[in-house]
């Protein structure tokens, strides 16, 4: 797509604030029947979680702590099938929470 984002009219945002206790995250995902319902709905941008309010990546990175129950780079895996049919995705970044294991990772408690 080539389109500005302010020229989009069909967005979606997906909230994913997944707790550290969840297990198995993204585990059941099926890929094809999740991008057939966005283009079902016209969308033509969907926002997706990089980084949620518990301070959990759901991206291999470096700069986040990745969910402790995540096996794989779910976010990558949605923005490649969804670019595939030509869906733009806007990365969400929480920027103000740390979740308990990164706070212990980085030794932030007191």
């Amino acid at each position: 797509m080539n389109k500005s984002y302010h020229q989009v009219i069909k967005k979606l945002h997906f909230d994913m604030h997944t707790p550290s206790h969840i297990k198995d995250v993204g585990k059941d995902l099926d890929i094809n029947a999740y991008v057939e319902a966005i283009k079902l709905s016209g969308a033509e941008s969907v926002t997706l979680f990089v980084r949620c309010a518990y301070g959990f990546a759901y991206a291999q990175t470096k700069i986040a702590f990745p969910h402790p129950n995540m096996n794989e780079d779910i976010f990558a895996k949605i923005c490649s099938a969804l670019r595939k049919e030509n869906i733009d995705v806007t990365a969400y970044i929480a920027a103000c929470v740390l979740s308990d294991e990164e706070l212990a990772q980085k030794n932030l408690y007191n």
